[in-house]
């Protein structure tokens, strides 16, 4: 799985983030397979990730129409990274515009091992 950043040279600090824990979790994304847009927000960053069969894209701002949209601060988009997206839900740090069944799958990738 390739994980491709969109101008790299523009890309905010969460893009590079996203970069890396996707990369980490390339073995992840290949069984789970989410498919099409997310907008991710921590304060004034946005980055859209791009799903497709053999490559994720991540581009800077919120590009298009996205299947849903998380917004929260860094520290909480930190702690969904890290594989407790529920915690965040539920205490508000973290919250879910759009369609929040389509993040499904994208937690999938980012859940904790047992």
């Amino acid at each position: 799985m390739e994980v491709v950043l969109e101008q790299p040279e523009r890309m905010n600090l969460l893009g590079l983030f996203m970069k890396a824990a996707l990369e980490s979790r390339a073995e992840r994304i290949e069984q789970v397979r989410p498919s099409g847009d997310f907008a991710l927000t921590a304060g004034p960053m946005t980055v859209t990730l791009s799903f497709e069969p053999e490559r994720v894209t991540i581009r800077k701002g919120a590009n298009g129409k996205t299947r849903a949209h998380l917004k929260g601060s860094l520290a909480a988009l930190i702690q969904v990274a890290r594989g407790r997206p529920l915690r965040q839900l539920l205490t508000r740090r973290a919250r879910v515009s759009g369609n929040p069944l389509a993040l499904i799958p994208l937690s999938r990738v980012f859940r904790k091992e047992s």
